[in-house]
């Protein structure tokens, strides 16, 4: 199934595909330490020298609820803001 629509640039066509089966480690993982000022641009050059030109990124954190059924959803998702907000 080709979920890229007609007429779409060549380089979107990967974000359906995903990595070539000939190349199955040749896009991750990318280790960074978050406190060394340099990582982020070093990331993102060893990123773009594998897949292309970088699009845009999805931030995906998550914030487990262990909570029983009384705790106010306003308390879960308070805390879920705040793991969101603080990791992006």
């Amino acid at each position: 199934m080709n979920l890229v629509p007609e007429g779409t640039a060549p380089e979107t066509e990967n974000l359906t595909r995903g990595p070539h089966p000939a190349e199955p480690h040749t896009r991750g993982p990318h280790p960074a330490e978050p406190q060394d000022p340099g990582a982020v641009d070093r990331l993102m050059a060893d990123i773009a020298e594998q897949v292309g030109t970088v699009h845009g990124m999805v931030l995906c954190h998550a914030e487990s609820v262990d909570s029983a059924s009384w705790t106010p959803r306003w308390k879960v998702f308070e805390r879920h803001f705040a793991v969101n907000t603080r990791a992006s």
